[in-house]
């Protein structure tokens, strides 16, 4: 299971890789998988 990544780290990926901002692609970028994509979901909306 996967630690979650916080949104500074997020964010900080997200301005280094600008094209690459889809779910999956944050996801795969920081090794997450199965029920904790779900988890990563609910941070992303708020």
């Amino acid at each position: 299971m996967a630690k979650l990544p916080s949104k500074s780290d997020i964010l900080a990926w997200i301005t280094e890789n600008p094209t690459q901002t889809a779910k999956r692609d944050i996801a795969k970028a920081f090794g997450i998988k199965g029920a904790d994509r779900i988890d990563l979901k609910r941070m992303l909306k708020s």
